[in-house]
């Protein structure tokens, strides 16, 4: 079982943001690793029908999910660091990073996600193409209760219960995203 803590976002230097998410789970860092680097394990919570995960720098990370994501591996220290691209075709979220240290008889993950500038017209088009409306246009909101849902959906996968649809917003994200956009909107809306 993990225990969830909410996520904070922190304007950068360059005018992107940190995201950053920390979480204890239950699980020694083993378990815990498999699941955020097997593609066997990643399919069940965050990847889609489909994965590819070359455990190397400069390997390749693809996912069907997520508008299919399709990166290298930027940095990777088993069982502790795993960092790779967050971008599909169409764009490019930057990097997320998953920390992992021994707590305890569990484990600590630190996740964090680079997320470049917003390009609000980019943002729009996205969400049109989705078939989203204005309420998704922001998109640190919006990808924060991404990521909260993700790493809630990776403790459920740990704790072998079934983690939630990976395709359209869950109710518990929709509430998410509105906890979320009433302390991190940056469009003023």
């Amino acid at each position: 079982m993990a225990n969830a803590m909410e996520g904070t976002a922190q304007l950068t230097d360059d005018g992107g943001y940190l995201l950053r998410f920390e979480r204890h789970f239950d699980h020694p860092i083993d378990k815990v690793w498999s699941a955020i680097t097997d593609p066997s394990e990643l399919t069940k919570w965050i990847a889609g029908d489909d994965a590819v995960v070359e455990l190397r720098v400069g390997g390749r990370v693809h996912f069907a999910g997520h508008g299919g994501i399709e990166a290298t591996v930027l940095a990777l220290e088993p069982p502790h660091i795993f960092e790779y691209g967050w971008k599909t075709s169409e764009w490019d979220g930057g990097p997320i990073r998953w920390e992992l240290s021994e707590e305890g008889s569990g484990t600590k993950l630190t996740f964090t996600h680079r997320f470049p500038q917003p390009d609000m017209d980019e943002q729009i088009a996205l969400m049109k193409k989705m078939g989203f409306g204005p309420d998704m246009y922001d998109p640190i909101p919006r990808t924060l209760a991404g990521w909260h849902s993700l790493i809630d959906d990776l403790g459920r996968v740990l704790d072998s219960r079934p983690s939630a649809d990976q395709g359209s917003p869950t109710p518990e994200w929709k509430v998410l995203h509105l906890r979320y956009k009433e302390r991190f909107s940056t469009t003023g809306s």
